[in-house]
């Protein structure tokens, strides 16, 4: 089998300063947002697909059973951050409206795995 050229969107995060000059913080970060982005250092285990635009570029390949595992665990390991952020940002009184949004999200998680599994 010849080898083929592929392009494999990878998203990774790093961590930099800009250094900006204001009269406030809130000057400051907003000036920030509009300014290039600075060198920074990688943050180690921040690398992942972009399965969105894998699946998009190869229809035909990206269900291989071993890369359909991978999208599988990143979805879940999707879903469990989130639910994560949800319990934290979230009072206690609450309970009710946080019971129905993870109900929600297991139900989004079921369907997909459902198509996953398809």
């Amino acid at each position: 089998m010849s080898k083929k050229t592929y392009k494999i969107p990878i998203e990774w995060k790093s961590y930099g300063y800009n250094v900006i000059e204001a009269e406030s913080l809130e000057d400051a970060m907003e000036t920030a947002k509009h300014e290039s982005l600075p060198q920074g250092d990688y943050l180690i285990d921040s690398d992942k697909f972009d399965w969105g635009s894998i699946k998009e570029q190869y229809p035909d390949e990206w269900k291989d059973e071993k890369l359909v595992k991978e999208y599988q665990e990143y979805v879940r390991d999707f879903m469990e951050k989130t639910k994560a952020m949800i319990n934290c940002l979230l009072p206690a009184t609450y309970d009710q409206w946080r019971a129905s949004k993870l109900l929600e999200l297991q139900t989004t998680t079921n369907r997909i795995e459902d198509i996953m599994e398809d």
